[in-house]
């Protein structure tokens, strides 16, 4: 989790790439990640998955979300 002491405004953009990257387990190929980007209490979740030991760009589209212009609060989750 990543909180912001002043939110990010990022109207001005329609997409934001979120970078990460995770260790391997055995008998894993590919990992669920799953990311909340938060605007006050306002949530917009986004899933992907990524490959590990390596890093990875989850593309996130923010366009049409209104709570893009104050985001306070990122939480990234790995899941197998």
């Amino acid at each position: 989790s990543k909180k912001y002491d002043k939110a990010l405004d990022l109207s001005s953009f329609t997409h934001i790439i979120i970078p990460v990257n995770c260790k391997a387990v055995p008998d894993v190929a590919l990992y669920k990640v799953s990311v909340e980007i938060y605007s006050r209490y306002k949530k917009f979740p986004c899933e992907g998955y990524i490959q590990p030991e390596r890093w990875n760009g989850v593309l996130i589209d923010i366009s049409d979300w209104e709570g893009r212009n104050s985001v306070d609060n990122i939480k990234i989750s790995f899941f197998k």
